[in-house]
């Protein structure tokens, strides 16, 4: 791609330049990037400024055009050093259209548009000097969390980059935990940003109650366009005030059900980790009241119940068709583990099927109509 020098006496800049007429730029690798200066504003992209004076209220006219970069001074202090300066109003219409190289820089620009006290660019340069984002708390380092405790973190974003960007959030780190952010009390899993803002979130960090007493680092990331990380060191010891208090309990909407002889019945059992500590493993079992019962649970085997959260499965009943009239009772049985529930007693009664019923009421029918008829025939003699 070539490059023409021109000429352009009244240019006055710190670090020469050159001047292209091409329309654009199409290195691999470089970033690239439209930019509006209003009257007498500055911007600061990466190390670099853009600062556009325009003369207002009948002062003297003299636009100006300069770009500055930051660098380190022999004392080891940054500051902004100009390396380009364009006066005078014909000679930035001069640039009008081409594009700028500033030598030993990393920064080409393009002057598309001047009017009304606005000049619109399109600036490219090696380095991705257009976004810029940090991420921030006021947690002190080292902090110590216990044992199965929440912990809500304040996090600031802060996007100072010249782009409005939308910000991808995650933590990575050993530990045992889980997390969720949240914005303006909502859960997220990324945040938009616009240029120059600063948004807040919090980050609900929960330490798991198996997590091991040590030290742990947590990198907290924000990455979009660009992207920083937030390093959390801290250290997980037991909460000697929180002790483990396990606890399993059943319930049934009623201690009582009927059903008849041959016939199948279903009661709901609620299974209630009324505890502080998950359950894993739990176990369901009843004992029929005869040998020819069969009892049937929908799920006896429970693969885990939080703390304070419940499990309902259906408990089958099939009578047996040779049941007799009467009280039954059925035990009700689940165990985590050396951690049992109070055992549970359910009440079926057992009543005549509809078929036996109405046989015996035909044959006392026939019984009647007969003496009836039997009645009438020997009565007459």
């Amino acid at each position: 791609m070539a490059i023409f020098v021109l000429a352009i006496p009244s240019l006055a800049a710190t670090n020469s330049v050159e001047v292209s007429d091409l329309d654009d730029i199409n290195y691999e690798g470089w970033f690239k990037e439209e930019i509006e200066l209003s009257a007498n504003e500055e911007i600061e992209l990466g190390n670099y400024t853009l600062n556009y004076i325009y003369p207002q209220n009948g002062g003297p006219f003299v636009e100006d055009l300069t770009v500055q970069e930051k660098r380190t001074d022999t004392t080891g202090n940054e500051r902004f050093y100009q390396i380009a300066d364009f006066s005078g109003h014909e000679d930035i219409y001069d640039l009008k259209g081409k594009v700028v190289f500033i030598e030993r820089s990393l920064l080409a620009f393009r002057i598309n548009e001047v009017e009304n006290g606005e000049i619109k660019l399109t600036v490219w340069s090696k380095d991705d000097i257009f976004s810029d984002v940090e991420i921030s708390t006021d947690v002190p380092e080292f902090v110590q969390f216990y044992k199965d405790e929440y912990v809500d973190i304040p996090l600031e974003i802060n996007n100072s980059g010249s782009l409005d960007e939308i910000f991808d959030l995650g933590i990575n780190g050993d530990g045992f935990y889980s997390y969720e952010f949240f914005s303006n009390g909502y859960k997220v899993s990324r945040i938009n940003v616009d240029s120059g803002d600063v948004e807040t979130l919090n980050l609900r960090l929960h330490i798991d109650k198996n997590s091991p007493v040590g030290n742990y680092n947590l990198s907290v990331s924000a990455s979009g366009r660009s992207s920083d990380t937030l390093y959390l060191p801290f250290s997980v010891t037991e909460n000697l005030n929180n002790t483990s208090d396990p606890e399993l309990t059943m319930q049934l909407s009623s201690l009582y059900v009927s059903g008849e002889a041959g016939s199948e019945i279903t009661v709901p059992v609620r299974v209630l980790n009324s505890g502080n500590v998950d359950l894993e493993n739990i176990e369901l079992d009843s004992i029929s009241p005869g040998s020819n019962w069969d009892l049937e649970f929908s799920e006896d085997d429970i693969e885990r119940i939080n703390s304070e959260e419940y499990r309902n499965v259906d408990l089958r009943i099939r009578i047996p068709s040779e049941a007799e009239n009467g009280d039954y009772f059925v035990d009700i049985n689940a165990e985590s583990g050396d951690v049992e529930a109070d055992e549970l007693k359910l009440r079926v009664n057992v009543k005549s099927s509809s078929n036996s019923a109405w046989i015996g009421l035909l044959i006392i029918i026939l019984l009647v109509v007969g003496l009836v008829l039997a009645a009438k025939k020997y009565g007459r003699r």
